[in-house]
């Protein structure tokens, strides 16, 4: 997923510094790309018996990393995503704040483990947009700060029930944040095939493809049919005429 992930991204034209970080004890790409960095985690980091637990942290705790202040912005995707247009244009234009996705057609509500752990029962009064964790950008100079809050929200008790430590705990930080945070806001820019109605032809005019909500083996399989369609239609026929030869 990873691979695919990454390599969208230089399809599409993006021209910035692309970071990887793995467990993995090989190289993503055995002779790299350009602009890529992949970065393994240092042992005290590894995956641990809490293994959702452990690599989902690692969200705000990949910031030790990161000269955050070399850079205007630094955005985060999870690898179970696609990139369909270049990153740098999902807006808005003036991204050195809180830059969060919204899922479409989801709704926080109290009995939605995925997003209200930090909220409280008056924030629950009415059903509020989902944020997802999945995917965000934010300003350089002000990322390491925003990271080390995530960090202190997730190490809090949480009020209510939840799935999601990292997500619930992203969304308390997003309410909270003095940078004023504002929604990447192009209609359809980002889109959730596996839980969001819609077309595969509406999906595939997004910018930005996320297949939460499945196993592994199916998030692979539709970000690989998706990728070839998208990026190697020549090879898609080939593959095929291959597959119904007789």
């Amino acid at each position: 997923m990873a691979q695919l992930l990454v390599s969208s991204a230089l399809r599409t034209g993006f021209e910035g510094d692309l970071m990887v970080f793995t467990n993995a004890d090989h190289r993503l790409f055995e002779f790299g790309r350009d602009r890529l960095q992949e970065i393994a985690v240092a042992p005290e980091m590894e995956i641990s018996n809490e293994t959702a637990r452990s690599g989902k942290s690692f969200k705000f705790l990949a910031r030790n990393y990161i000269d955050a202040k070399a850079y205007d912005t630094i955005m985060f995707a999870d690898c179970d995503a696609l990139f369909l247009k270049n990153p740098d244009e999902l807006g808005p234009e003036d991204a050195q704040g809180i830059t969060y996705a919204i899922e479409p057609d989801s709704y926080a509500r109290p009995t939605d483990e995925w997003h209200c752990g930090y909220l409280t029962d008056a924030e629950m009064k009415e059903p509020r947009a989902a944020i997802n964790s999945g995917l965000w950008r934010i300003g350089g100079g002000i990322y390491s700060e925003v990271m080390q809050q995530w960090e202190e929200v997730c190490a809090r008790p949480a009020p209510r029930k939840h799935a999601c430590t990292d997500q619930s705990a992203w969304i308390r930080v997003v309410l909270d944040s003095a940078y004023a945070p504002r929604p990447f806001h192009q209609p359809g820019a980002i889109r959730y095939p596996f839980f969001e109605r819609g077309t595969m032809h509406e999906f595939e005019s997004a910018r930005f493809l996320h297949f939460a909500g499945m196993d592994a083996a199916t998030k692979l399989s539709y970000m690989v049919s998706t990728y070839l369609r998208r990026f190697c239609p020549a090879a898609t026929h080939v593959l095929f005429d291959s597959l119904t030869m007789a």
